[in-house]
């Protein structure tokens, strides 16, 4: 066992490095066949959670970083987060992980190619896995949607889902291909549902060989009733007319919400659909957002 305070301990083998006996300013160390002398301890190690906010208070912001006001908006959402499974803080502030998936979503970078202002990507990709396993980002997007909402004198909630779709192409390292015999496309096919201010209220990716009709089992199934308590009504327009009854009928019995398709309109030329003409800006699929992330910045104009 350890002695007092300045006591000196003998040992028996030779030993490369000292002993060290005391937390004080100063401990008595015991070299083996040498004289004992008091030496100052060795500085305490800093916390690295300080030094990264150091860090990140030092180097320049990035265009697609978060402003104060918007951090503050979402900071709640990660309370529950301030520990991991082993009970200690993270060393890195949460909001430079999330300014570092912001950059991502922005720029469209490899995850090796994120700056080293930023956190480790590997830090970065296994926080952005676990918000998506536990539907942290989703919360985040609920917030924020509510929020314009009632800052636009509306409900909080939804009553009206417009459903719509896009193919775009992909490379061909991409898990998930197909292709479009509509678009001629080779890719996948983005699915959203937003509101009538055009907000996401879900987003979903296949393969663009699936049809539209299709693909609403695939966009609407993770919509559940209890997250969306006022919604009433989906809107699409014709592509999803063929067999549209079986989409109506599951649609009704499993949500409990009507579907009304919206045809297109004879006159030639380009004409908003009705019902679609209260959306800002544009009817162009490109100019809402397509993840998370890109609710924290203004859309395009």
């Amino acid at each position: 066992m350890l002695g007092k305070l300045g006591d000196t301990i003998p040992i028996r083998k030779r030993s490369k490095n000292p002993i060290r006996v005391g937390s004080s300013l100063f401990c008595r160390v015991w070299y083996p066949y040498h004289y004992c002398r008091r030496v100052p301890c060795l500085p305490k190690r800093r916390n690295k959670a300080q030094e990264r906010q150091e860090q990140a208070a030092k180097r320049a912001p990035y265009a697609s970083d978060l402003s104060d006001a918007e951090w503050k908006l979402i900071a709640p959402l990660f309370e529950r987060e301030k520990k991991d499974g082993r009970g200690r803080a993270p060393s890195t502030p949460f909001r430079e992980i999330v300014d570092a998936l912001c950059y991502l979503s922005r720029t469209g970078c490899q995850w090796r190619m994120l700056p080293h202002d930023y956190p480790d990507w590997h830090f970065v990709y296994q926080w952005f896995r676990q918000w998506c396993g536990d539907e942290t980002l989703v919360k985040i997007n609920a917030a924020l949607r509510k929020q314009i909402r009632i800052e636009d004198g509306r409900s909080a909630d939804p009553s009206l889902g417009i459903i719509d779709a896009q193919s775009v192409k992909s490379t061909a390292v991409a898990g998930v291909r197909g292709f479009d015999g509509g678009k001629k496309v080779t890719g996948v096919k983005r699915h959203i549902v937003v509101d009538s201010l055009g907000l996401i209220l879900v987003a979903v990716v296949h393969s663009a060989g699936i049809h539209d009709n299709q693909g609403a089992f695939l966009a609407l199934c993770p919509m559940f009733p209890c997250a969306f308590p006022r919604l009433v009504k989906i809107m699409a327009d014709g592509g999803y007319a063929v067999h549209g009854s079986a989409l109506r009928d599951w649609l009704l019995q499993t949500k409990g919400w009507t579907l009304e398709i919206v045809h297109r309109i004879a006159d030639a030329g380009f004409k908003i659909l009705p019902q679609n003409e209260h959306l800002p800006g544009s009817t162009n699929i490109d100019d809402y957002p397509k993840t998370t992330s890109s609710f924290l910045s203004p859309p395009k104009e």
